[in-house]
């Protein structure tokens, strides 16, 4: 059994091992663009397709023909149609031809490993000068492994755990055709599905009982197998998605948790700090004022807030909480002809999660002492007609509206 690790078998997968080798680590050492990965495999795709062409150009000089046996519908015949699209194809295409592409190594493997069809007991390596069946067999299904094996290698393709059911729905159009050819060509073992031709002899006693149960025997191990090489992606896959969903949890239980803490510890609101805006502090009243008036009216304030501190017409009080910024006010103090001093409600911002705790009412309060040491006579909100809770919540501290569609409200100094 000289195809089964005989000498001439050793011999072959020697010099197969030694090429996979040198080509891996030569390509590790050297190859580092994108590009020149790609250039590589279209160079071994391009290769491929010159040995398949030898191999019959060798078999019309020694038979006169070429059988029908050894037409491209084999398993090992799939690179032929599917690495192009690797190679060649956009984005999309690729996409589902990758996955196959990869698999494919498994069977080029299992053909070195055991050659039972491609070996040719009898015909020796160097026979007519290394140009035979046998050296261009193992020199296809070399290139076809290591092929396969460098898209990952490379990161040409990312494997995924979901992708072993792309390789199912391209396998299974292979399977059909080679299925179809078969019972039209007496004979034929396509996709070894045919006569099994080669197979371990429990298959072949099952195709001895029926060709259908052979069949289908045979596609549900290939799918088995195919599953079992993406088991390791599967559980991969499945685990970060799980470890994705904890931590979003956890985000949403903390949320959650610290929103309790507010609305059950209301008593804590009370040690509010009220402070005003400052250089010293300038910068939390940006970043506050950035995130909250992102892509609104008041997106200029805050990104001119350190030049608006430096007028003492603009005045910021800035409420803190357990040393966390969580609210501000901005006042703008106009002064008459006369010598009168009213002002203007600019804003008053409180962040969602402290909202109906009073936050807003201490800011308030802090204004109108802020406008009563200036002697302001009046202040004004202009506000959004639409915000029936604003309204609501100015109308309590006593504002009112005017025919100018704003709030106003007198101070007593």
């Amino acid at each position: 059994m000289d195809w089964f690790f005989g000498e001439k078998h050793v011999k072959g997968l020697l010099v197969c091992l030694i090429f996979i080798a040198l080509f891996f680590i030569l390509t590790s050492i050297f190859v580092k663009k994108e590009k020149t990965k790609i250039w590589i495999l279209r160079s071994i795709l391009i290769i491929m397709y010159g040995l398949e062409l030898t191999k019959y150009v060798l078999q019309l000089r020694l038979n006169g023909y070429i059988s029908f046996g050894n037409l491209p519908l084999h398993l090992c015949s799939v690179p032929l149609y599917v690495f192009p699209f690797v190679v060649f194809s956009k984005k999309k295409i690729k996409d589902w031809a990758s996955p196959t592409a990869f698999f494919l190594f498994l069977p080029a493997l299992l053909t070195l490993i055991y050659p039972s069809n491609v070996i040719y007991p009898g015909v020796e390596w160097s026979q007519n000068n290394f140009v035979n069946p046998a050296v261009i067999s193992f020199a296809y299904h070399t290139l076809m492994f290591v092929f396969a094996f460098y898209l990952v290698v490379s990161k040409t393709y990312k494997v995924k755990g979901k992708d072993f059911l792309k390789v199912y729905a391209v396998m299974i159009v292979f399977a059909f055709v080679a299925v179809v050819f078969n019972k039209l060509i007496p004979g034929a073992d396509y996709f070894m599905i045919g006569m099994g031709y080669g197979m371990p002899e429990p298959f072949i006693s099952i195709n001895n009982i029926n060709n259908y149960l052979y069949i289908v025997t045979m596609v549900a191990v290939g799918y088995v197998v195919i599953f079992l090489l993406f088991l390791y992606w599967i559980i991969k896959d499945i685990r970060r998605k799980n470890k994705e969903k904890a931590i979003l949890a956890s985000k949403v239980v903390e949320q959650e948790i610290n929103t309790n803490k507010i609305s059950t510890k209301k008593e804590k609101l009370e040690n509010v700090d009220i402070v005003y805006a400052n250089v010293d502090n300038f910068l939390d009243l940006s970043v506050f004022l950035t995130k909250v008036y992102e892509n609104s009216e008041y997106s200029s304030i805050a990104l001119e807030t350190k030049e608006l501190l430096r007028h003492k017409n603009n005045i910021f009080l800035l409420a803190y909480y357990d040393k966390k910024l969580i609210g501000v006010s901005h006042l703008y103090i106009n002064t008459n002809e006369q010598g009168a001093k009213n002002a203007s409600l600019k804003t008053i911002y409180v962040l969602e999660e402290y909202r109906l705790l009073g936050v807003g009412s201490l800011l308030l309060k802090a204004d109108y002492d802020v406008l009563t040491q200036k002697e302001c006579k009046e202040v004004v909100v202009d506000f959004n007609k639409d915000r029936e809770d604003l309204i609501n919540f100015y109308k309590a501290t006593g504002f009112i509206e005017n025919k100018y569609i704003k709030l106003v409200k007198e101070l007593k100094i």
